[in-house]
């Protein structure tokens, strides 16, 4: 921020007036309804909005491209004009000018200055905001220029699902949905933006692009050799893990004309163009002769996609010069290549992604740990020596933990070290709308990412008194318990059984005890601040009955303990049903539905009815607690049998007393591609025992003999032989689709 400060303090009075030019556009427009609308709020009077390309001297506000705030917008540029969300706030003792480098920036400087005088935005709608009120307004004398820490804010989608509906985060404030309105007050980018939509990113690609711009339906017929080589066959479906040949510089220039024309179209402001040249998301190979001759020294695909990529930044700089191209270092291509370097035309976006094949990233400490994330901090690092561009992709929101996922310690220290860097160019960060839990979350990068200096917990405090009131102080503490969870567990990638790492029976109690102690401050807030803290604790209590259930599975595997399990698991699918809140409390139901379903399934009574359980077996999944195995070992992502083991595994299904199992249909899952693994599969009832014959037998779907059906319960034995002599996954689950009468 560049400032001139005169030192001097602005009285505002009810005869201040608003200018705006006769041309203004509409986000000008929109900028000085905000403040009107807000000093109204604060002080209890309106100001005027003027039309005037002559403003007359004497207590003004002047908002935007006004003609009397022509030098101060031409320093701006000349300062900050790169930065399309660079403003010039402008207070002298007869008027103040906001002015922005882009349209919506004017509204920015509107509301920065807002924001100094305490008003917050914490969620959408008015319930969502806090407005002080004031006896008068004093602003600081002086000419102020300001500009982000990090240029690139992309956060998306930060709404999704019922919560767009009029009745919910959809209604309509100051005329645009509310959602989209706080997304803006906050400053950060976004793929809409209904008050500027040239403002809004121009997203080119959408990340995952090579099927956008050659796709195999569309070209392989003609020209198979421009797609990936596998198993001695040209890719060409999603199941195929297609990707392109990544040395045909033909296939490349096609790719190129295509992008172009999606480039030439964009109405965007160019500023905000994000241009994506990376792989679909699937495993990223080609066995052509040309193509394993750019395999890295560790066995990845690196100099592969860069090579790609590199094809086609070369194409379109002929035309677009100074165009950044953005390529993830993801999945099989994340490590820094040993063949091919990136022009400088393409950008490299890091991807905080957990999976073993990339970074195996730890969330629960920061990416540039070198003893945390020693794997994505070296990498960060030698890609930083490769490239003068480089971004982020991150996940402080997380799309299976709808709880809380404490990420203020590590964001905050990423994000001043991501400062600090001259070639590190911005960030997507993917948050999902699980605002009563995650909402914390959203703000707090929102306010960093603008001012990496501030310290984070003088952040969260004004969090928690402004949006709390009352409530503050044991919020404050509730979110800090949460913190030092998350900074004290060994590893989280973000599955859901990873969630006894941080709510521990312990950090459970210490949270419902301040939750407890913050509901009971409820009666003293006012409307606002009274919305605010049901929503976060009503958040608070549904990850109680989560975690609880959680660590339930990982005890004895006990009827008494699946009901427990149950009861918890219900209770949360009722308060989504039924509560006001519930629509704030995950993206949609139906992450949590996919985990938590078939724990709801009673396979040991099952009423009248068609029901479909279908288990992934993540620790033995919700069938441990109706299956007997031998010679099996359960695992995090499956059973496993050791190498020239037998194993058996057996799961009993029964109808409630009085009615009686009529039709059923069962598949057993595995990898499918362990040609070591021998199954039988056979079902035992009250009637007799039939053995399946079918080939193959696993991953496809057996029907049950009539002859054994109109009984009360059924036995499935699978026997398995491991052939081979190592240890091997040899089943992920089960899927029974059954009927009772």
């Amino acid at each position: 921020m560049a400032q001139e400060v005169n030192g001097q303090k602005i009285p505002l009075t009810p005869d201040w007036r608003i200018v705006i030019a006769s041309k203004a556009s509409k986000p000008e427009i929109f900028a000085a309804e905000e403040l009107q609308r807000y000093v109204q709020k604060l002080v209890g009077y309106s100001l005027k909005i003027e039309t005037s390309d002559t403003a007359q001297p004497g207590k003004a506000f002047i908002i935007g491209r006004h003609p009397a705030l022509k030098q101060f917008a031409d320093k701006l540029d000349q300062l900050h004009g790169a930065r399309p969300d660079s403003f010039a706030l402008i207070a002298h003792d007869d008027f103040i000018g906001m002015v922005g480098a882009s349209k919506i920036a004017t509204c920015h400087a509107v509301w920065h200055w807002l924001e100094a005088l305490g008003v917050r935005w914490f969620f959408p709608t008015p319930r969502g905001e806090y407005v002080p009120e004031l006896q008068q307004v004093h602003t600081d004398g002086g000419d102020f220029y300001f500009t982000p820490d990090i240029n690139m804010r992309w956060a998306w989608p930060w709404v999704g699902g019922e919560q767009k509906k009029e009745n919910a985060f959809g209604e309509l404030e100051h005329g645009i949905p509310a959602w989209n309105l706080h997304q803006s007050r906050l400053r950060v980018w976004d793929n809409t933006n209904f008050i500027s939509p040239e403002d809004a990113v121009g997203n080119i690609g959408y990340g995952h692009s090579y099927f956008r711009f050659l796709p195999a339906e569309k070209y392989h017929d003609a020209h198979p050799e421009w797609f990936n080589l596998r198993g001695g066959k040209r890719a060409r479906t999603h199941e195929e893990h297609v990707q392109v040949c990544f040395t045909n510089a033909e296939g490349a220039k096609e790719f190129a004309k295509n992008l172009l024309g999606a480039i030439g179209n964009s109405t965007q402001d160019p500023r905000r163009l994000v241009v994506f040249v990376s792989p679909n998301d699937a495993h990223a190979w080609c066995e052509c002769e040309n193509c394993k001759k750019l395999v890295d020294k560790d066995g990845s695909a690196t100099s592969m996609v860069v090579n790609f990529t590199n094809l086609v930044a070369r194409e379109v700089a002929r035309t677009h010069p100074n165009l950044l191209l953005q390529l993830y270092a993801y999945w099989n291509h994340s490590t820094p290549p040993d063949h091919v370097l990136p022009d400088p035309n393409v950008a490299i976006i890091l991807t905080h992604w957990p999976s073993a094949d990339s970074f195996h990233f730890n969330n629960t400490r920061p990416g540039l740990s070198p003893e945390g994330n020693p794997k994505f901090f070296n990498a960060y690092r030698r890609w930083n020596e490769l490239s003068k561009n480089i971004s982020v992709y991150q996940y402080y929101g997380h799309f299976i933990w709808w709880t809380p996922w404490p990420m203020t310690t590590q964001m905050d220290y990423d994000l001043k070290r991501h400062v600090a860097n001259p070639n590190f160019r911005g960030y997507c960060c993917e948050y999902r709308t699980h605002w009563a839990n995650q909402g914390l979350g959203m703000y707090v990068l929102a306010k960093l990412s603008w001012d990496a200096r501030q310290d984070v917990n003088t952040l969260l405090a004004d969090y928690c008194q402004k949006a709390f009131g009352p409530a503050g102080d044991f919020l404050y503490q509730y979110y800090q318990v949460l913190q030092r969870a998350m900074d004290a567990a060994p590893y989280v990638a973000g599955d859901y059984w990873e969630l006894r790492a941080v709510l521990t029976p312990t950090v459970i109690e210490q949270c419902d005890d301040l939750v407890g102690k913050a509901r009971a401050t409820m009666p003293q807030m006012d409307d606002g601040t009274r919305w605010r803290t049901d929503l976060v604790t009503k958040g608070w209590q549904m990850s109680s009955h989560f975690g609880r259930g959680i660590n339930l599975f990982f005890q004895e595997a006990s009827l008494a303990n699946l009901q427990k399990i149950r009861a918890h698991y219900q209770a949360i699918k009722d308060f989504v049903a039924k509560d006001e809140q519930g629509v704030y409390l995950m993206e949609t139901q139906g992450t949590f539905n996919h985990y938590v379903k078939d724990f709801l399934v009673p396979l040991e009574a099952l009423p009248a009815g068609k029901h479909v359980y279908v288990d992934k077996a993540n620790y033995g999944g919700a069938s441990r607690y109706f299956a007997q195995s031998e010679g099996i070992l359960t695992s995090e992502w499956g059973h496993r049998l050791a190498g020239g083991g037998r194993g058996r595994y057996r799961i009993t299904v029964k109808a409630a007393p009085g009615h009686k199992l009529k039709n059923f249909k069962v598949t057993a899952h595995t990898l499918g591609n362990e040609t070591a693994l021998k199954y039988q599969l056979s079902v035992t009832s009250a009637k007799g025992t039939h053995t399946f014959e079918s080939t193959p037998l696993t991953n496809r779907e057996q029907v049950v003999p009539a002859n054994l059906l109109d009984c009360p319960e059924l036995t499935f034995n699978l026997q398995i032989h491991n052939t081979s002599s190592s240890e091997s996954f040899c089943l992920q689950g089960w899927k029974f689709e059954i009927e009772v009468v």
